[in-house]
């Protein structure tokens, strides 16, 4: 049973391995891809979900879990070798709605709106935006309910160390009172 037990411990931290290599593999092919890309291994949470292809010949649409890359295919002059670069790069952190137009998608942000011209897999891509929109927002009001509980906490341990105090100073007054010195006739 001890073996059986350690055994299962070990294929689980196995298979979390594999799936990091695979995350990273993902988002490294992608790096070597794109010409002048970001580093996109520098957020251990960033993951690929999927590719689209806007309607915009020779482009491809990468949604990672926090942003959207956007890269045209073009063409080196003289040697003719092809090469992707980005065209447009979207952080997914500032997009707050999304809305499906006749010809694409459309990312709301408080500062602009950014269009995504694409006919295949809209629904697709607008469910799979929406997602990420709404795990951000679970994220920040986990973030702000766990600061609001380490605040309420810091205000208990503030509380109980006045009590300390008033207490050691009562003691201390009480100790004072009692150790009067007798007076001298």
């Amino acid at each position: 049973i001890d073996a059986e037990d350690k055994l299962k411990v070990d294929a689980q931290i196995a298979d979390k391995s594999i799936s990091e290599a695979n995350r990273r593999a993902q988002l490294l092919k992608i790096e070597k891809t794109i010409r002048r890309c970001p580093d996109l291994l520098d957020n251990p949470n960033r993951k690929l979900i999927s590719r689209f292809t806007p309607k915009e010949s020779r482009t491809e649409l990468y949604l990672l879990s926090d942003m959207i890359i956007i890269a045209k295919e073009k063409t080196e002059t003289l040697s003719r070798k092809t090469f992707q670069e980005i065209k447009k790069l979207i952080d997914l952190k500032i997009i707050i709605s999304t809305e499906k137009i006749e010809k694409g998608l459309v990312l709301k942000s408080e500062e602009m709106d950014y269009f995504i011209e694409i006919e295949d897999r809209v629904d697709e891509l607008q469910k799979a935006v929406n997602n990420q929109i709404d795990e951000f927002e679970r994220k920040k009001k986990e973030k702000e309910e766990e600061e609001r509980r380490a605040k309420e906490e810091e205000l208990e341990r503030q509380r109980e160390r006045e009590k300390l105090l008033e207490v050691q100073n009562s003691l201390k007054s009480t100790k004072k009172k009692g150790k009067k010195k007798p007076k001298k006739k």
